[in-house]
């Protein structure tokens, strides 16, 4: 998720692809708690394109390789700093907290927005030769569990500040105004602060980045503030259907897409 370097496959195949073959690929109905943070490779369940909302990818559940959104534009048409591209769905509401964060003085920008399964793959493979898989599977989504691929998954930055990565992006005055007022235009961040302030969330199963955002339009971020759970719970508790444990193939809730 921070960017990388451009490398062959062989981390991702060998390291990832013990994993995966642990697990069969299937569809199935959520059940019980909220699954533990180990690595898993089971297709999530609902995936459709209409589906964005509900969609829940994390360390177990993903979505297919070819998953590209139909509605992708360019971040250009909310009128925020930056590039790349997210769905169409999120484009007003993203101008709309754009401008408002503006008029507070805190404007902010977009670092990195939609990526592919490929994009995913060269970033995971850079950390992952760099600093070793173990490492990178804590602050980098494998391949096809990243919430970038569905297209609303946003790394946003201060305006004209450059990267948000280094330090604490969410202690500068447009990361404190996006922890506050975000869901008010339908964006929550993913991945915040764990249990007593620590960088690591076991509910979220992932490092802390203050950067990183996932629109959910304003009826589901409002229900996911008020509940106080972060998105990976709140969709487990609501809208997933996926058994981790078994893996029993069931019909999925909705049609599922054919990727362009």
């Amino acid at each position: 998720r921070r960017g990388g370097l451009l490398l062959t496959g062989a981390i991702f195949l060998g390291a990832w692809g013990l994993v995966a073959l642990s697990l069969a690929l299937s569809t199935a109905r959520a059940v019980g708690p909220l699954p533990s943070c180990d690595l898993g490779d089971v297709y999530t369940v609902p995936r459709g394109y209409d589906d964005w909302s509900v969609t829940l990818v994390d360390r177990l559940l993903r979505v297919e390789a070819d998953y590209v959104p139909p509605d992708l534009v360019h971040v250009s048409e909310a009128n925020i700093a930056g590039g790349g591209y997210v769905r169409a769905v999120a484009i007003d509401d993203l101008r709309a907290m754009a401008e408002a964060a503006a008029a507070n003085g805190t404007p902010i920008g977009i670092w990195s927005a939609y990526r592919s399964y490929d994009e995913q793959t060269q970033i995971f493979n850079g950390y992952a030769n760099q600093f070793g898989f173990d490492d990178a599977i804590t602050y980098s989504q494998v391949p096809g569990h990243s919430e970038h691929q569905l297209g609303v998954g946003v790394d946003f930055m201060t305006a004209g500040g450059g990267n948000p990565l280094p330090g604490d992006w969410g202690a500068t005055p447009a990361g404190a105004w996006m922890r506050e007022n975000s869901w008010k235009f339908g964006w929550v961040n993913s991945y915040p602060l764990g249990e007593g302030g620590a960088l690591w969330n076991d509910a979220a199963c992932f490092h802390y980045e203050p950067w990183h955002y996932r629109y959910l339009g304003r009826e589901i971020a409002a229900a996911v503030h008020e509940s106080g759970l972060t998105i990976r719970e709140y969709l487990w508790m609501n809208h997933t259907m996926v058994d981790p444990v078994t893996g029993s193939p069931l019909p999925t809730p909705t049609p599922l897409p054919t990727p362009t």
